[in-house]
């Protein structure tokens, strides 16, 4: 036999009207691919593996607000999205394994780090180029979890994590 206990507490308190304020949000990443034969693309918005990001500007009390996360290391993420680039033999300007980077807000520095999807050494990717707003940069044949590393000058940081597959 279940006993059932209701009771309902009333207090009174000092009244202060709650003050929203905007979420704190990560900037997100687009990665573009060449996807098709004829110069089709696929994007994909990256995941935010670990981040620090701090609001650009005060709170209405004074203080500033930020949100931490931290995350699995390179190549023990979950669940991230994909991109597959298409084969060669492209009809197209661009290189069929060349991706494109677009991040909502512009970092000072961006580095990269891949590790084949079924395990390995983590290796840097060195040949970084900018590119309309964003930056470039070539995936490594086969299928690899890739990390980019985003800084800015003001302390943000962000790393997003991705598969990229060029088979």
């Amino acid at each position: 036999m279940a006993n059932w206990v209701e009771f309902e507490v009333k207090m009174n308190l000092p009244y202060k009207e709650a003050q929203p304020s905007d979420p704190i949000t990560i900037p997100e990443l687009q990665v573009n691919a060449m996807s098709g034969a004829m110069g089709e693309t696929d994007e994909i918005t990256a995941s935010p593996c670990a981040y620090y990001w701090q609001a650009p500007e005060p709170n209405e009390d004074g203080t500033m607000s930020s949100i931490i996360g931290c995350g699995p290391a390179i190549g023990e993420e979950t669940s991230l999205p994909e991109i597959t680039a298409a084969a060669e033999g492209l009809i197209s300007h661009r290189k069929s394994n060349e991706i494109w980077l677009y991040f909502e807000v512009q970092p000072d520095t961006v580095r990269i780090q891949c590790v084949p999807q079924n395990g390995g050494e983590v290796e840097t990717i060195t040949d970084i180029l900018p590119y309309d707003g964003g930056c470039a940069f070539d995936l490594k044949s086969g299928s690899f979890v890739y990390r980019v590393i985003a800084e800015w000058g003001d302390g943000n940081r962000v790393e997003y994590g991705f598969i990229g597959k060029w088979l």
